[in-house]
């Protein structure tokens, strides 16, 4: 089909939005990050665009400062008294009271002034807003510290939070940081809290701020009004991103605030990094609103690549700046590596670039990253123990094995030197980005006098792999002190690595090129397979993609992109403008989004996707070529050629079988997120399909780790459907501190067709972990002694080796970086085990206890029941004498279970599962994986193990080790022949079709009786001599 014969309709006219509020045109904050694409300034045109669709609706914003005026006219309508908190019993009404309490009204507007067509308009104006009140009151942050932390554990009332305050850089742990990483994992089901966080107005190396150097927050630099850095932004490794200080916003009503003229209501005069980070909040609103399924680190990865270059970048002027920008070692941005800066981390936050991207960013990237999912490469403590010289340079190389797609590195040092402030140190990845992680200007000269162990967390190395050889410096610049560099420690934090990837290009692409003289950024070469993604979406020009290898892609008629010789690209997602995208022999996705698109599948069998119902388009087959217009105007008028498949939220359309919808629903993500801790106890399960859905005749069941069940037909009250979503209210009937996971009956959802979901759900793919009764137990950064309270506990003891006992109760305990020594005591526990000196002790009978770790091997200890492996490599996980639970991660694993009736579960990846003795039930899970059975008394006829997921021509069964003939001396191996009836020859194998599985039983003595047995579901017919290794 040639492009020629495919009309594209008139030019399409884009939704816009301008509120008509008069203090709008003074809002140059607005101006800045609302600007369209990279090379369009002084313009909202790109704020106009997000506004028609998005302005916060549904999004959640908890203000913690002195207080936001919920009475003020531009404020009330968005203020939300349902989420003011309690401490202790007492309300926290989140209001000003004092005279000098102006502060978090102002922020308040800045995120979500209201579009009512006064004053003035914040970035998210459909927001809604709640203070709380830490500055002042009985949960002053200065004067009643216990209080203030236990505001905190309301973080997760809220999707988003704002921090426009802090304190000098000390290098101490405080025990702040636990209760904002807390949140990471209970805040919006598992999804996370988004928490933003002033970086400071000391104009010093702000990561010595162990609450901003965290990567529970978003640590936000100031700009002014010209894209520099402000004189006063505090700066360092742990900035994400920067935001213009927007300086109008509301004020205190009347006389009291800022402003005290008359009728001053609003004012001109804030500023300072406590508004750049409101200003990021709204975004993230707005991000929010667009796609409510991004997990915290979701967010915090588009706020890094939609950001903007500014500064000397764009201008040459490095006023008030103390470094330059770097480009990193990433290979998905804009062709390359994202440029980043201590000054303004990954650049400016850009709204239209966010915004857009995280419309689409799920699809890409086939779900939300979250906590449970989050991946570490880890180095534990690696002993130095070297001098820093006077006047000189230390350096430490150390090998980091585990491969993880990075997106925060935490750099632990312990060392001591008699002047902190004369020393410089960077850090050096594999890749060749080096990073300063200290420069000199904060703390004092006493900081290390007496020993000190910090974790350094580190944005610049976003994208670049973990694996590899790294490098530290410490660098005593000045003459007179010295000091010993005793030990290192790495984490790094980020995704498994995966060969499906996701090349993102923004509009400065162009600029990327030019500052690179094209190089190697124009070419792209992916050759490693996979599912890949070119996500165009922050683009607002005309975009000619094509994913055919050899061919050259432009925007504006400029070439951005050549496809290698070789590589293959299966998917696209495109931005606002009229767009031609063309496949690839391959099964293609295309993605138009807005703008009159011409979608081009070519060979194979190729899906467009649109969002919305399909009662939203309307589509016309043109003879060839198919039409599908957008009739709310949103996403314009498409035409399709060689293209099989449309999907719309509600269904997808076979465009070659009379447009009739022949494809069953799928599960794309679940609320609370898979492998979320910390759920409550009465919240409802949601589970959000690809299309419109409605109760089928199955089952839905809520399996616990213990055994116990909920079960729940698709009909029963307790399951609602709406839309493509389906609601399961477990009615607070969950136990405290105990893992789950949910399964859904073949049968139990269908589409508006009658297309029936496969079944769905299992250990792995499924899981979730309610919040354990009782208290959160916090220790500091020293060596820590903490005791339970007898009740179910949550005990974090930070850094230092710490002993922790739980007491009575289902405790879970982390005792944090260090050697620790944890007891549950009675109690169903959970155990983070993250070194390989971390003690676990438990009582006999006294309860059923869980490992989870990240080791890539571990043995369960005496009266320990449980082991989850929550690393990125391969795991050598064992149980002991007890019925265990064991389950594997993504890698090749090899689980043991020894004796004991033990579950085992594989994951991902080619496993080895051996259950040993005892009635075990085994489960492969994805990849090709291999059930060994070494001794016929470890699964006999009475007692036979259980496989529940056997796939043939996938999974084997192997009984090379087992002897087939007890007749003779040595061992023999089973013949090859299958049977279906003994006939007295030792050695048979047979097998059966029983209880809907497949029985397999031996015969090594050759008297028609069976000495083993295993029972295999899955199959749908008998196993062959091919689904076995003798």
């Amino acid at each position: 089909m040639k492009l020629d014969y495919i009309p594209c309709g008139a030019r399409f006219m884009i939704r816009s939005y301008r509120p008509t509020d008069p203090l709008l045109s003074t809002q140059w904050h607005l101006v800045d990050i609302g600007r369209l694409g990279f090379t369009q300034v002084d313009s909202l045109a790109g704020m106009e665009r997000i506004w028609a669709d998005y302005r916060g609706a549904g999004v959640s914003v908890g203000i913690w400062d002195d207080g936001v005026q919920s009475g003020h006219w531009d404020l009330a309508a968005n203020y939300d008294a349902t989420r003011q908190i309690t401490v202790g019993g007492t309300l926290n009404a989140g209001q000003p009271v004092a005279v000098g309490d102006n502060h978090g009204t102002a922020v308040a507007g800045l995120i979500a002034a209201d579009d009512n067509g006064q004053g003035g308009v914040g970035v998210a104006p459909d927001a809604k807003i709640t203070g709380v009140r830490i500055f002042g009151g009985a949960d002053d942050i200065n004067t009643q510290w216990a209080r203030y932390l236990l505001t905190l554990d309301n973080l997760s009332r809220f999707d988003v939070t704002n921090h426009s305050y802090g304190s000098t850089p000390d290098y101490f742990l405080f025990a702040d940081t636990a209760k904002f990483e807390a949140s990471l994992a209970a805040g919006r089901g598992g999804l996370g809290t988004i928490n933003v966080k002033s970086a400071g107005n000391h104009n010093t190396d702000g990561i010595g701020t162990a609450l901003d150097a965290s990567r529970a927050t978003v640590s936000v630099a100031a700009l002014t009004a010209d894209g520099q850095v402000a004189s006063y932004s505090a700066y360092g490794a742990h900035i994400l991103v920067s935001a213009p200080a927007g300086s109008v916003t509301t004020d205190r009503l009347g006389l009291a605030g800022y402003n005290t003229a008359t009728g001053g209501d609003y004012t001109n005069g804030f500023g300072g990094t406590s508004a750049s980070a409101p200003v990021t909040a709204g975004v993230v609103s707005l991000m929010l609103d667009a796609n409510d399924r991004l997990g915290w680190r979701d967010v915090q990865a588009i706020l890094a690549y939609s950001a903007q270059a500014t500064g000397s970048l764009v201008t040459g002027n490095t006023s008030f700046e103390t470094s330059g920008w770097r480009t990193n070692g990433a290979d998905n941005w804009n062709g390359g590596g994202l440029h980043y800066s201590n000054d303004y981390g990954f650049g400016m936050i850009n709204a239209h670039a966010a915004v857009w991207m995280a419309e689409v960013w799920t699809l890409m990237q086939g779900g939300s990253a979250v906590s449970a999912n989050e991946a570490r490469a880890v180095t534990g403590t690696l002993a130095v123990n070297r001098a820093i010289t006077d006047n000189a340079t230390t350096s430490y190389n150390f090998n980091v094995g585990s491969v993880v797609e990075l997106e925060h590195v935490g750099l632990t040092l312990t060392l001591t030197h008699s002047d902190w402030t004369d020393l410089r140190i960077t850090l050096t990845s594999p890749d060749g980005t080096e990073i300063s992680v200290f420069d000199g200007s904060s703390g004092t000269s006493a900081t290390a006098d007496f020993g000190l162990t910090y974790t350094f967390g580190l944005e610049g190395f976003r994208g670049e792999l973990s694996n590899g050889l790294w490098t530290v410096r410490v660098s005593d610049v000045a003459a007179g002190d010295s000091g010993v560099l005793s030990s290192v420690g790495f984490t790094g934090y980020g995704a498994a690595e995966t060969v499906n990837d996701v090349y993102h290009y923004t509009d400065e692409v162009l600029a990327a090129l030019a500052r690179t003289n094209g190089g190697t950024r124009l070419v792209l070469a992916d050759t490693d397979g996979g599912k890949d993604w070119i996500d165009a979406a922050p683009m607002w020009r005309d975009l000619s993609l094509d994913l055919r290898a050899g061919t050259t892609s432009t925007l504006g008629g400029m070439a951005f992109l050549t496809i290698a010789a070789g590589a293959a690209i299966e998917n696209a997602v495109g931005g606002d403008g009229n767009d031609t995208i063309t496949g690839n022999d391959g099964d293609n996705i295309l993605v138009g989004m807005r703008g009159n698109d011409v979608l081009l599948g070519g060979a194979g069998t190729d899906t467009a996707w649109f969002y919305g119902l399909s009662s939203d388009y309307a589509i016309v087959d043109q003879s060839g070529w198919f039409s599908v217009n957008s009739l709310s105007g949103i996403y314009g008028y498409d035409a399709l050629a060689d293209i099989e498949f449309a999907r719309f939220d509600d269904m997808v359309v076979n465009l070659l079988a009379g447009f009739t919808d022949t494809v069953a629903p799928v599960v794309r993500a679940m609320t609370p997120a898979v492998g979320a801790s910390l759920v409550d106890v009465g919240a409802n399960i949601v589970l959000t399909f690809d299309e419109a859905v409605q109760a089928g005749s199955g089952y839905f069941v809520i399996q616990g780790w213990d055994g116990t069940y909920l079960a729940m037909g698709a009909t029963d009250g307790q399951v609602s459907f709406s839309g493509n979503t389906v609601t399961i209210n477990p009615t607070g009937l969950l136990t405290a501190g105990l893992s789950y996971y949910v399964v859904v009956s073949e049968g139990a959802v269908l589409d508006q067709a009658q297309n029936a979901v496969a079944a769905w759900g299992s250990a792995t793919q499924s899981a979730f972990t309610t919040r354990p009764a009782g208290n959160m137990i916090v220790g500091t950064a020293a060596n820590n002694v903490l005791n339970g309270t007898g009740a179910a506990d949550l005990m974090q003891g930070l850094a230092g080796n710490d002993t922790l006992s739980g007491g009575a109760g289902n405790d879970t305990l982390h005792g944090g970086t260090g050697f620790d020594r944890m007891s549950g005591g009675p109690g169903d526990d959970v155990y983070s085990v993250d070194s390989t000196r971390d003690l676990v002790s438990e009582g006999a009978n006294a309860g059923f206890d869980t490992v989870r770790t990240v080791l890539a091997s571990y043995t369960l200890g005496s009266n320990v029941e449980g082991v989850v492996y929550e690393g990125v490599d391969k795991f050598t996980g064992t149980g002991n004498a007890l019925g265990n639970m064991l389950q594997g991660g993504d890698g090749n694993d090899l689980l043991s279970g020894l004796a004991g009736s033990d579950t085992i579960v594989g994951g991902a990846g080619a496993d080895r599962i051996i259950g040993g003795a005892g009635l075990d039930v085994l489960y492969g899970m994805a990849g090709a994986d291999t059930f060994v059975f070494a001794v016929r008394t470890d699964s006999t006829a009475a007692a036979a193990d259980v496989i529940m997921d056997f796939v043939q021509g996938q999974d084997r069964i192997d009984l090379a080790m087992l002897d087939g003939n007890a007749l003779l001396s040595s061992r023999q191996a089973f013949g090859t022949q299958i049977v279906t009836d003994f006939t007295g020859i030792a050695g048979q194998l047979r097998v059966s079709m029983v209880d809907g599985g497949v029985l397999v039983q031996g015969d090594v003595d050759g008297n028609y009786t069976a000495d083993f047995a295993i029972r295999v579901f899955g199959p749908t017919g008998l196993l062959t001599a091919g689904d076995f290794i003798f």
